[in-house]
């Protein structure tokens, strides 16, 4: 389900217990800047784009990608859900 704005749809498939939230499907950065490597190195994508994800669950998600060099960067607007520290 390709939104029209975007250049690819992505998703994370997870028993849902694993998500701390009933029906919450967060945006992946670390996710799309691998597909994003392999996408943009093969030519399939461009090396500019938007990919949509969340959108299987009516999730609005939009992860904007930008090859420089040979770094990808990933961006886009958040929403906090969750705030804290953790110390190991």
């Amino acid at each position: 389900m390709k939104a029209p704005d975007c250049v690819c749809h992505t998703g994370i498939i997870a028993k849902r217990r694993v998500i701390a939230f009933d029906d919450f499907v967060a945006v992946a950065g670390s996710l799309n800047a691998s597909l994003a490597q392999w996408l943009i190195g093969t030519g399939v994508a461009p090396s500019s784009y938007v990919a949509s994800q969340g959108s299987a669950l009516g999730r609005m998600g939009r992860v904007h990608v930008e090859q420089d060099g040979p770094e990808v960067w990933i961006g886009g607007a958040v929403t906090t859900c969750i705030k804290g520290t953790l110390t190991l």
